[in-house]
């Protein structure tokens, strides 16, 4: 995992990597946890710089978010400070979620799973079901 931690703390160095504004799919989702009284603890995994994390935060969901990278961890937890906003960030490899079984409603993850081999996305996949509520949402 070192030498994919050193990579990502690179890559994440870059303004590309760490834009504020989040995806419109993730609003999308947001508004569609919203009307479905969905609101609740989501994990954010590869949260990055947490650009997605944040505006969750400030939606009103207890936001939870994972990443390998010291630089994205280290941004996004200036950017919540900076922000006054709270979440739990955890630094992990994805396929290894420090959670117990069945306590997220909601886990988004962006432009991540695809970052491994094949078993590593099958067992990053297992993990999400793991930690997912019954009718989480993924």
């Amino acid at each position: 995992m070192g030498k994919l931690m050193t990579e990502w703390n690179r890559i994440l160095q870059e303004k590309s990597y760490s834009l504020e504004e989040p995806d419109q799919i993730v609003m999308d989702f947001v508004a569609f946890l919203k009307r479905k009284n969905k609101i609740g603890r989501v994990l954010d995994i590869g949260c990055g710089a947490g650009r997605h994390l944040i505006y969750m935060a400030k939606q009103g969901f207890e936001v939870h978010g994972i990443d390998i990278s010291e630089t994205g961890l280290d941004a996004t937890k200036w950017r919540l400070k900076k922000q006054n906003l709270e979440a739990q960030i955890i630094k992990c490899h994805m396929n290894f979620l420090p959670y117990i079984d069945c306590c997220f409603d909601a886990v988004i993850c962006l432009h991540t799973i695809y970052h491994q081999k094949l078993k590593g996305m099958q067992e990053t996949i297992s993990e999400i079901h793991r930690i997912l509520k019954k009718k989480g949402l993924l």
